[in-house]
């Protein structure tokens, strides 16, 4: 089982995979605050996601880095007035180094 798949993330080889030239990825997701006091009920989903599901949420660090990992780059984070943490993650393809 390999977790980027599971989470819809593709190899570098397939990273632009369904994008047309300049286009983006939009991820919505409830970002995990860097502290658990600051957000309280994204911590009490993360639970809930792990225990039902076997899943987590991530902090912002984390999807910058399995984004790297695959190829983008986050553009920009915009968090949303959810009680639940949202935020949407705007990501595209990294430039290639020459």
């Amino acid at each position: 089982m390999n977790p980027l798949q599971d989470r819809g993330f593709t190899y570098p080889g397939q990273r632009n995979f369904g994008l047309a030239a300049g286009g983006r990825r939009l991820i919505v997701e409830a970002l995990l605050p860097e502290r658990a006091t600051d957000q309280p009920a994204v911590i009490r989903m993360d639970l809930c996601m792990l225990v039902l599901l076997g899943a987590r949420e991530r902090t912002e660090a984390q999807f910058r880095r399995l984004l790297a990992e695959t190829g983008f780059a986050v553009r920009r984070v915009v968090p949303t007035a959810s009680p639940a943490g949202l935020s949407v993650i705007e990501a595209a393809p990294a430039a290639r180094p020459r």
